[in-house]
């Protein structure tokens, strides 16, 4: 008759058996929490290099675009549905802040005939871009995402409506040689910096070569 209890194993070889699971069970949990935070890493890699690409489409485009932009208005597709218009927000600050695309296109078309026919009285004039600044923001955190001094990216975030938001900074001046006007554009871009946020006008200033002729011929 064979004794059953001879068959058993000896206690210490199930305590061997059970910290052998134990430790595949930790070593397995490792392993799922290392995948899952190299894949939580690699998929915040993709967002920012996704960003970074769409800011570089957006400034591509602008470059085409602003020099049109006294004749036409920022593609639909691009604006954000919550776009806004600000015009003029350090010199007039009553000037209302106009939101949505209908509104910020129609607003866009009265600014720009305006200044066609008033003030540069030249229909068929463009704009020229004097200088290109960019402000790349990290969504995720405060600092910014590019390389650029601290100190520069504070005064490009000056002129904006939110801290948070990518901009891009255009300064321009109209190609009329005797009568022009110069400023800024302000766009500050949606999270993905794949649409326009805020579209800015400010720091206009109407410059009249043939009076400042005349003034010093009179000297």
């Amino acid at each position: 008759m064979i004794n059953i209890a001879k068959c058993r194993p000896p206690k210490y070889s199930r305590i061997a058996t059970l910290s052998s699971m134990l430790s595949l069970h930790s070593y397995l949990r490792a392993t799922i929490a290392t995948r899952c935070y190299s894949s939580l890493s690699n998929d915040i890699d993709l967002e920012r290099q996704k960003r970074k690409t769409n800011i570089g489409t957006m400034i591509q485009y602008l470059e085409t675009k602003v020099p049109n932009l006294l004749h036409e208005t920022i593609d639909r597709e691009l604006l954000d549905e919550k776009i806004k218009l600000r015009i003029l927000p350090n010199s007039f600050h009553f000037f209302p802040t106009i939101q949505g695309p209908v509104k910020y296109i129609s607003l866009w078309e009265t600014v720009t005939s305006f200044l066609t026919r008033f003030i540069i009285e030249k229909k068929n004039t463009k704009l020229v871009i004097t200088n290109i600044c960019v402000s790349e923001k990290n969504p995720d955190g405060d600092k910014p995402s590019d390389s650029s001094s601290d100190t520069k990216n504070d005064s490009i975030d000056a002129y904006g409506l939110y801290g948070s938001t990518s901009k891009i900074v255009i300064k321009f001046r109209s190609d009329n040689k005797d009568k022009y006007i110069t400023g800024i554009f302000i766009f500050e871009l949606t999270r993905d910096n794949d649409r326009i946020l805020v579209h800015t006008i400010d720091n206009v200033e109407i410059v009249n070569d043939k009076k400042v002729d005349m003034l010093l011929a009179m000297d």
